[in-house]
């Protein structure tokens, strides 16, 4: 049961924030692609420009993978029900064997009808 308050993200929503994020991701990389052209061929600096090149090379693989996961649509767990009352009320303990004496049942028993009891 959900209250108000622990409702899930709506669809739309959760599609919205991801589009977004992915969006970000890619304008990232057309950055890292300009610089790594920018600083390969007019600076000359090899080392800056390729680690630009690995950044626009790798960042699409994690914007698509950051893309398709979504947030959790499942609210809060609830906490442990605790009961107000005892199951039986009046009584504390639970009920005792044939006999008053607690210990296992033997193969063989019977019911109060005379069934046998597995």
């Amino acid at each position: 049961m959900y209250s108000v308050t622990s409702a899930p993200q709506s669809l739309q929503d959760d599609q919205s924030y991801r589009m977004h994020r992915y969006l970000l991701s890619m304008g990232t990389r057309t950055v890292c692609f300009l610089l790594a052209v920018l600083f390969i061929t007019v600076l000359h600096w090899t080392i800056a420009g390729w680690f630009m090149v690995a950044g626009a090379v790798l960042l699409p693989y994690f914007a698509v993978v950051m893309a398709n996961v979504s947030r959790s649509r499942i609210s809060a767990p609830l906490g442990p029900v605790t009961p107000s009352r005892p199951a039986v009320e009046g009584s504390d303990q639970a009920p005792r064997p044939e006999g008053g004496q607690p210990g296992p049942r033997r193969t063989g028993d019977t019911d109060a009808d005379g069934t046998p009891r597995p």
